[in-house]
């Protein structure tokens, strides 16, 4: 709901933004719901769960995540691996993936400060590309499956060293 409740702004600074939402669940009726209440259903399309996730990542200009609470957030780690501008929460759990060298955080909830944030990416896409390019290292560095199952095995053999 922030994100569509950030549109506006950004929709007076970039008046041809489209904003994509993939995935599916409960609140997704009041997101639509929200959408009609703003006018901006050419805007903004929800487009319920998807399969092709990685090939609207490629056409995205920015990944933004307004989430208030996650897991591991595997969604950014997706936007790491296709080198995009990320604007997300500053909830611990997508600081555990990203940091300022590579992403842009606001504080989660903050809507006024959420807006200027995705303003700023989309005004400097050029000067931030650098931080796409670094999450992409450090996600095939820290979530490679390969590159886990190398860890636990270290671990495993040095347990076994020990015992």
């Amino acid at each position: 709901m922030d994100l569509i409740n950030a549109m506006p702004a950004v929709l007076e600074r970039f008046p041809d933004t489209i904003l994509l939402i993939a995935g599916h669940g409960l609140f997704e009726s009041k997101l639509k719901k929200r959408v009609k209440e703003l006018n901006l259903e050419r805007h903004i399309k929800i487009l319920g769960r998807r399969e092709d996730v990685p090939d609207l990542l490629i056409i995205a200009d920015l990944f933004v995540f307004p989430s208030y609470f996650e897991g591991l957030p595997g969604s950014i780690i997706e936007a790491m691996l296709a080198e995009k501008i990320i604007v997300c929460s500053d909830i611990p759990e997508n600081q555990e993936c990203v940091t300022g060298e590579t992403a842009i955080f606001f504080s989660r909830g903050n809507g006024a400060q959420f807006s200027e944030k995705i303003i700023y990416a989309l005004e400097n896409q050029q000067d931030l590309k650098i931080l796409g390019e670094k999450a992409r290292k450090v996600a095939k560095q820290n979530f490679d499956i390969h590159n886990i199952a190398e860890e636990y095995e270290e671990t495993y053999n040095e347990v076994l060293r020990k015992a």
